[in-house]
């Protein structure tokens, strides 16, 4: 039995020599190239990669902080201490279960004692390495396609918006590439299986895996590839199914050893075949809703198509309908489709089944590893010709554009795609202009996709090969700008919670650690970690971390510390009675010289043994607003004596209706050792009063020695939301304290 095979128009080709085709048949491997022509090729792969990695590393600089937390904390942490004593800690203090190779690629930048020249160095080094896949996609094109053509491969890539995580301190900049390489040298294991070359497609998967554990998914593909290879060299070749899986057998077998291995290993350890997969163990076994599975695998792919504009997802289905069908001649094309559909299927699984248990969002950032052979399709569909058969063309191209009907866009267009679903951006920027109307969004979005799938069907060859790529990296750019302006206004956003200098403590106390911080003072639970992770990232003097019992953040190993009755803080931790300097939110007053104070941020030379002059626990927020409850209190005082406490209570800054007011009861007391720090033995002194709109009052109060406790009560409360203000919370009145020891 012959197969047929297709050419460029369309039409049938038997595989039966004929003396004069009028078209050639598509070659096993791209004819030969002059020596200069191959030169030129590789000079220009060369000029394209630096060109990405000055231009990335200029655009990274717009981003001036880290922003994508806790994640580029922990990555710049664990590079800071091996760069430092050749171990990964996080705070000091062992961090299991993220990868160690991309925070050992950048950790030469924390060799300088400069945080902002770190920094710097450090997006240099994530574009370096995000553009060095440039390289194994040329390389892979080149068995496909003319230099030429390899080159627009190459570029391709280097515009998509993933190359925006340049500017983030991510496991993106080292998986990308590496991901890359592994399918590559997969592809040509399966096209020239050598021990040589499946020994580097073993190789490369295993050091893909290493920088990400996402890409053990890259196991999976060797299988199911190889499988899919045989097959389609079953399609043009009437050998046996065992002669044609023989040759492949080294490379299974090695991959089947190494999970033995595996296994061996961490069996012996004691340990769950699962811990291998470091902080994603939780998803093996997760109880996954598999009625909704199919649903986010659907979301998935139906956003990839969108973010490589449907046209290169197309040609990788007519590559892959093709060779199903008809049949491809060349090994090399065979290989490139057997892995490209199993990766992008495979991954987009992977992500999709992730995204129904844990994330509940789409996840492009986990997709960008397909992209690169998304795009190579695309190039190779038009080094062929751009074969566009009816029937298949036709299912291609309805089935890369129609799922984008799937996606519910009221829910997924918000500002969490900023960090991770880039494809929708554009979506929500125009959301934005349409006041919400999500149903206008849609259809502009269907009008688009269609206008995408016609000229995917119907552009003039020659038109399409030239207009094609031009338009699809002018949006990439398109996209990679919008990304560029959100992700740098997000972190510009996130700096400001630093004012002027970001390394300020170690401005003032020198860079070796040695300040410790106070945890657990903030009344906005959601706002003390992001402001601990950027002072932690931009100061090295910042050690220890000493959790007064409030909700532990993500990524901060913590010691626990109390507050004492009378004000002491107290560790089972040393280094908290051997700190000179405490840092700490403006909530807590510490005992000693206040050195520098930035934004809500304090720096200390404490007292020892260290003790806390007041502390507002509870309730009140950054613009003196109180909810229902609130206390102050006071540790110690200039001549441990009690005096005179004044309270003020006021709706002065509301001018609206004055419907609710609050009925208010101060009352003051000593702090018992029996009850605990913040509890109330008795009510010593005790005022009413009732806050309307516009109106202040202040409170004087006769306040016992030390410790002693302020307690207010306001209700009702009201919230401004029930008025068309944009303030949803529910307030009571605005309070502040002053104390004046008596003689």
């Amino acid at each position: 039995m012959v197969a047929d095979s297709s050419y460029a128009d369309g039409r049938v080709h038997t595989g039966i020599p004929r003396a004069a085709p009028s078209e050639p048949a598509w070659p096993d491997v791209p004819a030969a190239v002059p020596h200069s022509y191959a030169r030129a090729a590789a000079l220009g792969l060369a000029g394209l990669v630096l060109a990405a990695i000055v231009s990335r590393a200029l655009l990274a600089r717009w981003i001036v902080t880290p922003w994508i937390l806790p994640d580029e904390f922990i990555y710049s942490e664990l590079a800071k201490s091996f760069a430092h004593d050749g171990r990964f800690l996080v705070s000091g203090a062992p961090y299991g279960g993220f990868g160690k190779v991309y925070p050992a690629l950048i950790a030469p930048a924390w060799l300088s004692h400069s945080m902002s020249f770190t920094y710097g160095v450090a997006k240099t080094l994530n574009s370096v390495l995000m553009s060095l896949a440039a390289i194994p996609v040329f390389l892979w094109a080149r068995r496909l396609v003319s230099p030429a053509l390899a080159l627009v491969a190459a570029a391709l890539v280097l515009v998509l918006p993933a190359y925006v995580y340049t500017g983030t301190l991510m496991t993106e900049n080292a998986s990308f590439p590496t991901f890359v390489l592994a399918t590559f040298a997969l592809a040509l294991a399966l096209e020239r299986p050598t021990p040589w070359t499946q020994s580097f497609a073993l190789g490369s998967a295993i050091l893909a895996s290493a920088v990400r554990v996402q890409a053990a998914v890259l196991f999976g593909v060797i299988v199911l590839a190889t499988a899919l290879k045989v097959l389609l060299d079953l399609r043009v070749d009437a050998g046996r199914p065992w002669a044609l899986l023989r040759r492949h057998l080294p490379m299974l077998a090695g991959l089947g050893g190494l999970g033995l291995v595996y296994a061996i290993v961490k069996v012996l350890a004691g340990q769950s075949l699962t811990s291998g997969l470091g902080a994603y163990s939780v998803v093996v076994g997760g109880g996954y809703p598999w009625g909704e599975v199919w649903r986010w695998v659907l979301y998935h792919f139906a956003e990839l198509s969108l973010a490589v504009a449907i046209v290169p997802l197309a040609a990788l289905g007519v590559l892959s309908g093709l060779a199903a069908v008809r049949g491809l001649p060349g090994s090399a094309e065979r290989a490139f489709v057997a892995v490209a559909v199993t990766t992008v299927i495979l991954v987009v699984f992977q992500v999709g089944l992730f995204a129904s248990r844990f994330a509940l969002r789409i996840e492009e950032r986990n997709m960008i590893y397909v992209m690169p052979i998304v795009l190579l399709a695309f190039v190779v569909w038009i080094g062929r010709g751009l074969p566009r058969p009816a029937v298949i063309a036709s299912l291609a191209a309805a089935a890369s554009a129609a799922p984008l009907l799937a996606i519910p866009l009221s829910r997924f267009l918000n500002q969490t795609i900023i960090s991770d679903t880039f494809g929708l951006v554009p979506l929500l920027r125009l959301a934005t202009h349409l006041a919400d109307d999500f149903s206008q969004v849609r259809w502009i979005m269907l009008f688009v996709a269609l206008d995408a799938v016609l000229a995917f069907l119907f552009l003039p060859r020659r038109v399409a090969a030239v207009c094609l790529p031009l338009l699809l990296a002018g949006y990439f750019a398109y996209v990679s700008s919008l990304v560029v302006e959100d992700t740098s206004a997000f972190a510009r956003n996130l700096r400001g919670s630093i004012p002027g200098n970001a390394s300020w403590i170690d401005a003032s106390i020198g860079t070796s650690p040695k300040a410790v911080y106070l945890y657990g003072a903030d009344p906005y639970p959601n706002h003390e970690p992001v402001v601990l992770w950027e002072l932690k990232f931009w100061n090295r003097s910042l050690g220890r971390i000493y959790n007064l019992g409030a909700t532990s953040p993500p990524g901060l190993p913590q010691y626990a510390a109390k507050i004492g009755s009378n004000g002491r803080v107290r560790s089972g931790s040393t280094q908290l009675t051997k700190s000179r300097y405490v840092v700490s939110n403006r909530g807590l007053q510490v005992a000693g010289r206040e050195l520098r104070h930035n934004g809500d941020i304090t720096l200390y030379s404490a007292r020892r043994p260290l003790a806390l002059r007041t502390s507002v626990v509870e309730g009140v927020a950054r613009d003196g607003w109180m909810g229902a409850d609130a206390t102050y209190d006071r540790y110690t005082t200039s001549n441990e004596r009690g005096g005179t406490l004044t309270v003020t209570v006021s709706r002065s800054s509301w001018s609206g209706p004055d419907d609710r007011p609050g009925h208010a009861t101060i009352e003051v007391g000593p702090l018992g050792t029996a009850l605990g720090p913040s509890a109330m033995t008795v009510v010593t002194a005790r005022r009413t009063w009732t806050v309307h709109a516009l109106t202040e009052k202040r409170f004087r109060l006769p306040a016992p020695r030390p410790p002693f406790q302020v307690r207010i009560h306001i209700e009702p409360t009201f919230s401004p939301s029930d008025y068309g203000f944009r303030d949803t919370r529910q307030l009571g009145a605005q309070v502040s304290f002053a104390f004046r020891p008596g003689r």
